[in-house]
């Protein structure tokens, strides 16, 4: 997306062959955020756990803790399968 907003600036002759729809552009800044989100949450716990789910023994317990109290709250806004679903994928973090 960003070769075709600055196709011109990149100095290549021609129109970029590349077009989004509003639509695409506004879908990707949807998800974009979903996923920035996700790192924002992953630069706030890296002294626990790192992206890759690696952590040192010694946090090991305050990352379980961690986890376990978001799985709490997440649990208590769902309802039917969801809920038993993540219930079920999420056991590992039950305290």
């Amino acid at each position: 997306m960003n070769s075709s907003r600055y196709w011109k600036g990149l100095g290549i002759d021609g129109e970029c062959p590349i077009h989004f729809s509003e639509g695409e552009l506004r879908s990707h800044l949807e998800d974009a955020e979903g996923w920035n989100d996700i790192q924002d949450f992953f630069d706030r716990i890296q002294d626990l756990m790192q992206r890759d789910g690696w952590m040192h023994n010694e946090t090991y317990d305050a990352a379980l803790d961690l986890f376990s109290k978001l799985r709490q709250e997440a649990l208590q806004g769902m309802k039917g399968k969801e809920r038993e679903e993540f219930k079920k994928e999420t056991r590992w973090a039950e305290r």
